[in-house]
């Protein structure tokens, strides 16, 4: 995680947070209610709130609340086709034995930063395709995983479109 230049403001909640009047220079809360998570303030900020990552403002300066980034692993992906953002976590896994056909994941751009990265692990090796989509306005597929092989892709979202930085099969 990158560090704020200068202490975060600890609020109660993310809800406290946001009701305060927005300033015309960067700064940083900590909401307890949000597992120590720290978002930055972005004058004139435009992302769609959700009430995770992004959270708007109330009064004063224009601008939006941004959850800053942690490499930390979110939800196991499933047996299905699915959309993932990177509000749901920056590293996502394919756990052994779960693909019962071809899935495809599509990485959407809901909040999608340029420079936003997202590592996809596939540990199962059933004989199963799974592919993973851009979701952004150059749709495609980015990589397919091989039948039975573990694997892992690192992509990287460029203010657009998903891009794939690396893919490789591990042992």
């Amino acid at each position: 995680m990158a560090l704020p230049p200068r202490a975060a403001t600890v609020k109660t909640t993310a809800a406290k947070m946001a009701t305060q009047k927005g300033n015309t220079s960067p700064e940083y809360n900590m909401p307890l209610d949000k597992g120590g998570a720290i978002f930055e303030w972005i004058p004139s900020g435009t992302d769609a709130v959700d009430s995770e990552t992004v959270f708007g403002n109330q009064g004063g300066v224009p601008g939006t609340w941004r959850r800053v980034r942690e490499d930390t692993k979110g939800a196991n992906l499933a047996d299905a086709n699915a959309t993932i953002q990177v509000g749901g976590k920056a590293w996502r896994v394919l756990p052994v034995s779960t693909l019962t056909d071809n899935r495809v994941l599509t990485l959407g751009t809901t909040n999608a930063r340029a420079g936003d990265q997202l590592t996809i692990t596939r540990l199962d090796v059933e004989a199963f395709t799974y592919q993973i989509d851009n979701g952004g306005a150059g749709v495609g597929t980015l990589v397919t995983f091989a039948v039975s092989v573990r694997s892992f892709a690192d992509l990287q979202f460029d203010g657009t479109n998903w891009l794939l930085k690396r893919a490789s099969q591990m042992p």
